[in-house]
């Protein structure tokens, strides 16, 4: 039987270049909405890409056995590479069930008759950080005892009131790293509970990278803050981080690659994607995005939920009529960002993006509290962010009802909204994010 085809790489391939796709393997066969990427299921996906992976390479050498076909001169190589000089054959991703290849239009469907083969989705491009609209040390009276203010307007404490602070569960964050020094992270080194990557521009894994933020220009420790909202914990009286008790895995991809090819961009991504899904988080937290609606990345996002992983993604600081990608796809919770007086911000992103309106939700994007360079704290303002307090609160939540599906989760976390007067729900979606009223709908 054929596999499908995205009709975007359909689309793609209509231009008659070869074509940038992920060769998606059948699934093994497992119960209920438990993670795939479980020791067993995970050894028996990379199994059966290995297989596939092989199968596509036999048969694009010698299609004759099947079409009488002559074979293609760049069938099936590894991205990144020039075709004159790969060697033939994709790149294997184990975690993702995936074969990831450059193929010529006249033989996609050679590939999709591959046994084994689910179906050929497009290699989402790499697209940029959004960028923070600023950043500042904070002054001492910034620094009040107790959680940050941002997590006191969220009903955060209500949940730890729960003893609900994340433990069992891990996060995902793609972003510039992790300042993995600052002392709000003291605990998560000490108890093991970080993971770091780092991705170069030629797409492949740094190899023994050390735990690190970068900065460029106006984006400073861009990473660390975000990550210390997910996941810091109390230094002096101070309690910036949501889960504190959470597992983090951190990759850093930001920000944008050198003079590498489009090819060796996208396959940072791709690659960053297939290990973090190998670390099984529950959550994911994305703060990139295209402000055009950038659609190659619509076949990898399904089959992360699908994998049962809640993705939050921030819509962009672009203001009204604009939502970035991915964070303007419908199965994605798009996060916008409100101030200190729970008016949506004028840079918060908000449209209607293929009948769905962005965002799904608000929360705290401006002037917000976190980890920054060196031992200090922050206030950076973005709706990057306003998402990691919808993903450290979908940490709680996934400890307290971990039977819950990624749809099921999106649904309550609107449908539990607050909607203070006045709120236009066209540029800020369903309201703000309200712990405590979660705490009494599970």
């Amino acid at each position: 039987m054929t596999a499908p085809l995205d009709p975007i790489v359909a689309r793609a391939a209509q231009r008659g270049s070869r074509v940038g796709v992920l060769v998606l393997v059948e699934r093994p066969a497992q119960r209920g909405p438990m993670p795939l990427a479980l020791d067993a299921n995970l050894r028996t996906l990379s199994e059966r890409t290995q297989d596939v992976c092989h199968e596509a390479r036999t048969l694009l050498r010698d299609p004759g056995a099947r079409t009488g076909a002559p074979a293609a001169a760049g069938a099936l190589i590894p991205l990144g590479l020039d075709a004159a000089a790969a060697p033939r054959g994709g790149v294997v991703l184990e975690n993702l069930g995936a074969v990831m290849a450059a193929v010529d239009p006249a033989d996609l469907d050679k590939v999709r008759d591959v046994p084994g083969v689910r179906k050929v989705i497009a290699m989402p491009r790499f697209v940029p950080l959004i960028v923070p609209l600023r950043y500042r040390a904070a002054a001492p009276a910034d620094l009040i005892e107790g959680p940050a203010r941002s997590l006191h307007r969220v009903g955060v404490p209500a949940m730890w009131d729960q003893d609900l602070r994340g433990q069992g569960i891990t996060i995902g964050h793609f972003d510039t790293g992790i300042n993995a020094a600052h002392p709000a992270f003291a605990g998560l080194r000490a108890a093991r509970r970080l993971r770091y990557a780092a991705f170069g521009a030629d797409g492949r894994r740094v190899p023994r990278a050390r735990a690190r933020d970068t900065d460029v220009g106006t984006i400073v420790h861009h990473g660390t803050h975000t990550a210390g909202t997910l996941v810091g914990e109390s230094v002096d009286g101070l309690q910036v981080g949501i889960a504190p008790g959470a597992r983090l895995v951190s990759v850093q991809i930001f920000p944008q690659p050198g003079p590498g090819s489009q090819g060796d961009q996208d396959q940072l991504v791709v690659n960053a994607l297939n290990w973090i899904v190998g670390e099984r988080p529950q959550v994911l937290n994305l703060s990139f995005g295209d402000t055009r609606y950038n659609d190659s990345y619509l076949g990898i996002i399904g089959e992360l939920i699908d994998q049962n992983i809640a993705i939050v993604a921030a819509v962009g600081n672009q203001g009204i009529d604009t939502s970035s990608s991915p964070g303007n796809y419908a199965s994605v919770i798009g996060v916008g960002a409100i101030d200190g007086r729970n008016r949506i911000c004028a840079f918060s992103g908000s449209a209607t993006v293929r009948r769905a309106p962005r965002p799904d939700l608000c929360a705290p994007g401006l002037d917000v509290l976190s980890a920054g360079r060196g031992d200090e704290f922050a206030l950076s303002t973005g709706t990057s962010m306003a998402a990691p307090h919808v993903a450290g609160v979908l940490a709680l939540l996934r400890q307290r009802a971990p039977d819950l599906t990624p749809a099921q989760l999106k649904a309550l976390l609107r449908r539990t909204a607050r909607r203070p007067a006045g709120w236009e729900a066209s540029r800020g979606g369903a309201g703000i994010l309200d712990g405590r009223a979660l705490l009494s709908a599970v």
